[in-house]
């Protein structure tokens, strides 16, 4: 009897516990191009971009077309105008600079062919700086007439007014202003006329004479041993 109740009662639990359920696993189908990569840029936008590329080297070549069309037509630049002809004024015979805050100086070639001071005092000069210094004379330029006050360009009060003598008789006054914004040259202007640019290097080798006069040098004596 009691056999039969264990049997029962195996039975009845057995027939309580819950059967597990074993679930299928989904499947998953790959394309057979899953393991593909794509690139990385699409063929439409390397079109575009190569398109992009064409337009912009076509814009720089026509650029460049345009720049050399108008450097052609560019006029060319005209000969320069010399202040001073010897041919027409004669040869360099004195030269006086008087600068704005200073005395003036002056140096006459003499009968000798040889360069001397007259101002501010009577003395022989470097005959090699004089003479640099007047060949520049004939190497000044004028450059387009400027208009306006004479203030404008520093001309109302000169910083160095030049009186140049010719063997002709020809007698000139060159009066100079201010350097220009890019210091590339000095406003002047020759006997009150218009002002104008001439070249830096001139200007500056005459206004040396008064800044710097080249005196002879007079060598030292020599002086004789005692016996």
């Amino acid at each position: 009897m009691a056999a039969k109740n264990t049997a029962k009662k195996q039975k009845v639990e057995k027939a309580a516990t819950p059967k597990k359920v074993k679930l299928n696993k989904p499947v998953v189908r790959r394309s057979a191009r899953a393991g593909e990569q794509k690139p990385a840029i699409q063929l439409g936008t390397l079109i575009t971009l190569t398109l992009f590329a064409a337009i912009v080297l076509t814009m720089i070549f026509l650029n460049r077309q345009d720049q050399t069309k108008a450097e052609e037509a560019l006029p060319t630049s005209a000969a320069p105008v010399f202040l001073f002809d010897e041919t027409k004024d004669g040869a360099l015979t004195s030269i006086e600079v008087k600068p704005a805050q200073t005395a003036a100086v002056k140096i006459a070639l003499g009968a000798d062919k040889a360069w001397a001071f007259e101002l501010p005092t009577q003395t022989a000069a470097d005959q090699a700086l004089v003479t640099s210094a007047a060949t520049q004379v004939f190497a000044l330029t004028k450059g387009a007439e400027l208009d306006g006050k004479m203030s404008i360009f520093g001309l109302d009060a000169p910083n160095y007014v030049i009186t140049l003598t010719f063997a002709g008789g020809k007698t000139h006054v060159l009066e100079i202003g201010d350097a220009t914004p890019t210091n590339s040259g000095y406003y002047a202007r020759l006997d009150q006329s218009a002002a104008f640019i001439t070249d830096l290097s001139g200007a500056d080798a005459l206004s040396n004479l008064a800044e710097y006069p080249p005196y002879a040098v007079t060598p030292a004596p020599e002086v004789t041993p005692a016996p």
